[in-house]
């Protein structure tokens, strides 16, 4: 062989490397770029449900601004099938918030399929149920998530109602603990 030939295929030899180490690297940069997007939504639930979590004067401020503006369809669902106070229901939403912004998250970035048969095991809870469904009303999650969510709820039977001697007994409570007794 001589050494023009040997030159031309080190010349293709080194080229078909340098091809092959480009697409490595796009394909880190992509992995990488989607792990950085996934934190970045798992972080903005967790900023988004913490305060609420953690603050008593927080939930204070949020219950005037409610009692002024009108009842929240949230706060609504938690008091009238549990008997919650304004900050029980506050604080569980954003739990569930959190919960599920982080199953978006799992969709968006993970797993679509594993996310999806999560969503459906939590929609077996009447809790879960009365939450998505005021939130599919609204732009809370990004389109492909709440149209995959939507599909779960109306596969699901209805929810039954509240029992109305449990809600007579969960306002009874609620008051009750209004006036500290």
């Amino acid at each position: 062989m001589d050494s023009r030939k040997l030159a031309d295929w080190s010349e293709i030899v080194s080229s078909v490397v340098v091809v092959l180490t480009l697409v490595f690297l796009i394909v880190e940069v992509r992995t990488q770029t989607r792990a950085i997007e996934r934190q970045a939504a798992e972080l903005r639930a967790q900023n988004m449900s913490e305060p609420f979590l953690d603050s008593d004067l927080l939930i204070e401020a949020h219950r005037k601004v409610r009692d002024r503006d009108g009842r929240s369809e949230i706060f609504a669902a938690f008091h009238d099938r549990y008997g919650m106070s304004f900050a029980e229901a506050e604080v569980w939403s954003r739990h569930l918030s959190k919960t599920w912004l982080g199953l978006q998250s799992d969709f968006d970035y993970g797993n679509p399929a594993i996310a999806l048969g999560v969503a459906e095991a939590l929609l077996a809870y009447p809790d879960q149920r009365a939450w998505i469904e005021v939130r599919l009303g609204q732009p809370f999650f990004n389109r492909a998530f709440r149209d995959q969510v939507a599909g779960i709820v109306a596969r699901l039977p209805p929810l039954p109602a509240p029992d109305p001697a449990e809600e007579s007994a969960a306002e009874d409570s609620v008051i009750s603990a209004a006036a500290g007794g």
